[in-house]
């Protein structure tokens, strides 16, 4: 192999080529210089979690993407990355919106930068929205077996059940709140529910009732969303912070379904042959005595009521130092019942009862009928059976009892009557002769002249009932008395005989200076008169041996 003779290369040859090899790399340089590199214009965009965004671009060089937010990253197959790069060319590029570090609170914000050669610039701002909540529910909460749950919206409002008449108790609704995520929770801020709804809270649950210190509604109108208004439910971070509300509308029922009051109350009621006449005996046996007509003020839902009567048939039981009770053996309805004696007018929820006036014959001495305001709805229930639905086991239905306004019987005309009584701790008690019966009696003997009256009673009684009495006195209660009485008496040997008024009653009295030396005496009289003179009933005193 011959060796290279440089003596005899030409050193111009050697120059020449040195300068060609400069011009090359000097035209090399020049030609990157003129790529034309071209950016994205910027956009800016606001997205959710789980979001993905096609980033595309044509590189003339190589190029690369840089997120600044660990929350976005490109897609590279199954990895996910803060950086991507690649060659000159048409690019598309998917980038993902993630989860970390979101929060309920703030809205994130980052941005995407491409570099092409030695440079770069924003081609993206991203906004990543803040967390939201989901999986609130809110629902009511059963209260009987079989019932089912109601979820509660914007557009299925909340109903709070009605009052009941007792002031002393309330009728709850009960509502769930639930939340997907356990870090939240839910709540009412005050204010935040209208003032006429009361709710007390128990860790996720609330009770809401009719607020009857909100003294502008009255309990038993319903009323709906227009009028009820609506109650914001608010979620909140750990710290109390508010990230997001749900309004639900709320109405209310009205008073509780089935309540009807009537006030006052009528029961026992006896009404006089005329009809004008009208008593009133109450479960203490006190009676109140109306002229005419008796009217009650119907309470109940919207004051919407239906009036139903109906024949009862019976016959009154006497029980010594009791008015009679009317004993209900049967009940008619329909066409058969007679009830059109009793006339009954509604003018809104005032009800008024009169009675027209009958003659008895010897076959009837009484006549009732049952008068009964049943809610709206209540009776629409029943009302295609009123006979099956309000008769059980022969009586009124213990359900419907309240709905009783007032039970009349009609009966010959009531007359003045007396029950022999003594005084025992601090009271009167009705006292009985031996066999269990009154002392005092209805008079079956011959016409007493100068009686001016047919109202005759006798009263059997013995001198040691003044001491047996602990005031040393013996009463008769007067019933069906009248105001304004006065007695006219017989002369009497040893007693005396005057008008008292205990505890409401009206009783004649009589007093002796000593129940041991009282003389037996009989026939001696007691007229009880109007303030116009007219003898109302006369009572017949017979003080006979003492039986032992």
């Amino acid at each position: 192999m011959k060796a290279l003779n440089l003596k005899n290369i030409s050193w111009s040859l050697i120059i020449s080529a040195m300068m060609c090899m400069v011009a090359f790399a000097s035209c090399s340089d020049d030609e990157k210089e003129d790529v034309n590199i071209t950016f994205p214009e910027l956009k800016e965009e606001t997205h959710v979690v789980g979001d993905e965004i096609e980033i595309s671009f044509n590189a003339p060089v190589d190029w690369q993407l840089t997120s600044k937010a660990a929350w976005c990253k490109f897609v590279n197959g199954d990895f996910e990355d803060a950086t991507t790069s690649g060659k000159a060319g048409d690019q598309t590029v998917t980038a993902k919106i993630l989860g970390d570090g979101q929060d309920y609170i703030n809205d994130n914000t980052t941005e995407i930068v491409l570099k092409m050669g030695d440079k770069e610039q924003v081609i993206y701002k991203i906004t990543r929205s803040k967390k939201a909540f989901s999986g609130l529910t809110i629902k009511s909460v059963p209260e009987a077996e079989g019932e089912e749950a109601v979820e509660y919206s914007a557009e299925n409002p909340i109903v709070v059940k009605g009052c009941d008449i007792d002031t002393n108790r309330d009728e709850y609704l009960v509502i769930e709140t639930n939340i997907e995520d356990a870090n939240l929770t839910v709540g009412i801020k005050e204010g935040d529910n209208p003032d006429w709804i009361k709710i007390e809270k128990d860790n996720n649950k609330y009770k809401l009732a009719f607020n009857k210190d909100k003294k502008d509604l009255d309990p038993k109108y319903s009323f709906g969303t227009d009028k009820g208004g609506k109650i914001i439910f608010s979620v909140m971070t750990s710290d109390n912070s508010i990230i997001g509300t749900a309004e639900i509308p709320v109405a209310y029922e009205g008073l509780k379904e089935g309540v009807l009051v009537s006030s006052p109350a009528y029961p026992n009621l006896r009404i006089s042959q005329d009809g004008k006449k009208i008593i009133s005996t109450d479960a203490n046996n006190k009676s109140t005595v109306y002229q005419d007509k008796i009217e009650t003020e119907i309470i109940t839902r919207d004051d919407e009521f239906e009036i139903v009567t109906f024949e009862q048939v019976g016959s009154f039981m006497v029980f010594p130092g009791m008015e009679p009770v009317y004993q209900a053996d049967g009940f008619i309805f329909g066409e058969d019942a007679v009830t059109d004696w009793v006339d009954v007018k509604t003018n809104g929820t005032k009800c008024t009862i009169t009675f027209e006036p009958y003659v008895f014959s010897y076959n009837y001495d009484n006549r009732g009928v049952v008068v009964m305001a049943f809610p709206k709805k209540e009776y629409e229930k029943i009302k295609n059976d009123l006979e099956k639905n309000i008769i059980v086991d022969d009586y009124i239905n213990p359900r419907y009892q309240s709905y009783v306004l007032g039970a009349p019987v009609q009966t010959e005309d009531v007359v003045m009557s007396f029950t022999t009584c003594i005084a025992m701790d601090g009271e009167l008690f009705p006292i009985a002769n031996m066999i269990g019966e009154d002392c005092t009696t209805k008079y079956d003997g011959e016409e007493i002249e100068g009686a001016g009256t047919d109202n005759i009673y006798t009263s059997n009684i013995f001198s040691m009932l003044f001491s047996t009495s602990e005031d040393g006195k013996v009463y008769y209660e007067i019933k069906n008395g009248v105001d304004g009485m006065i007695l006219e008496n017989d002369e009497f040997d040893g007693f005396s005989a005057g008008l008292t008024n205990k505890a409401g009653k009206d009783y004649i009295v009589l007093s002796t200076a000593n129940a041991e030396t009282l003389p037996l005496q009989q026939g001696k009289q007691i007229k009880v008169k109007s303030s116009n003179g007219e003898v109302l009933a006369l009572l017949i005193i017979n003080i006979g041996e003492n039986p032992f």
